[in-house]
């Protein structure tokens, strides 16, 4: 089964369960949050707040992750992951006269050869969206 699109959208997270193939144990995984907004003017701050298991392991007020380490496939069976994201738009270039634009959010997990799951959510058309997803990892 492919693992669903966790991601929810001003809303509260729903559980989804996350695989991880026995074959990528021993393997490093990692989480990537990108954005994607192509609209002359505009631009975001992002805040990040990120879960494993109940502990806090991302630094408030950072960049969006790039490859940030969660632990190994065979360690993180059975453990949750909670990310909220919160996006902020600025229109820099003068007076907004048009609503705010749509943009992308993507999460990606993979194992630095593999790509295990790309989810994709666009934003609602206000200056603020939330971003919710909580995964549970399951090792096949």
């Amino acid at each position: 089964m492919a693992n669903q699109n966790p991601i929810q959208v001003g809303t509260p997270q729903v559980q989804t369960t996350f695989q991880i193939p026995a074959t990528i144990s021993g393997n490093h995984i990692t989480l990537t949050v990108r954005i994607n907004l192509n609209a002359p003017g505009w631009s975001y701050v992002i805040s990040n707040q990120i879960y494993l298991d109940g502990n806090d392991i991302y630094p408030t007020g950072t960049p969006a992750p790039s490859k940030l380490l969660l632990d190994t496939g065979a360690a993180l069976n059975g453990k949750q992951l909670m990310l909220l994201t919160k996006v902020t738009l600025i229109y820099a270039a003068g007076g907004v006269t048009t609503p705010p634009p749509v943009y992308t959010y993507t999460i990606s997990i993979d194992d630095g050869a593999t790509n295990l799951g790309t989810f994709t959510a666009s934003s609602v058309s206000t200056y603020v969206t939330n971003f919710n997803s909580l995964l549970l990892f399951e090792q096949l």
